[in-house]
């Protein structure tokens, strides 16, 4: 009975503290690991922007007069700034890379996996299904929208689309 306690103890106690070393650990040692599996992030979260953006392009100028969704307009900036970031570490590690490519300085390599790590996850949920799927890309403004916003396309300079100046 009691060494039941003490066994489930130590598992616990062991669970707590070796996991989180262990994953700090493998932040400088799989550095990286991690930069390569950022760099394919990167390369699909750009392709899914253009591809949503291209969308819009196609949506705006068949349907004239219709407003791009907000919440497309917010995932795409959201997509723009992770890609940024993403290309952003990935230069860094280059640049920190000796002559041999790869990064000596312990300390500069586990910042660089942490944060390499971090952003992938990030696009990762960013690029989820749920997150990145939409009903529709683009609406009809009702009047009162028209009045409030003077029949201006909204999203269409933010998005560096040139519909011939509507």
């Amino acid at each position: 009975m009691a060494t039941d306690f003490l066994l489930n103890l130590a598992s616990g106690v062991i669970g707590y503290t070796v996991g989180p070393i262990a994953r700090q650990v493998g932040y400088a040692l799989l550095s990286e690991s991690y930069v390569n599996d950022l760099q394919d992030k990167a390369h699909q979260i750009g392709d899914a922007r253009q591809e949503i953006q291209h969308n819009i392009e196609e949506a705006l100028t068949t349907e004239v007069g219709n407003w791009v969704e907000r919440k497309v307009l917010r995932w795409s900036e959201r997509a723009a700034e992770l890609k940024g970031e993403a290309e952003e570490l990935i230069e860094r590690k280059k640049k920190a890379a000796g002559c041999c490519g790869c990064v000596a300085n312990p300390m500069t390599r586990y910042k660089l996996g942490r944060k390499a790590n971090r952003t992938s996850l990030a696009i990762r949920d960013h690029l989820a299904p749920e997150a990145s799927s939409f009903g529709r890309i683009t609406y009809r403004p009702s009047h009162q929208d028209r009045a409030n916003f003077g029949g201006l396309v909204i999203g269409i300079s933010y998005l560096g689309l040139d519909l011939g100046g509507e």
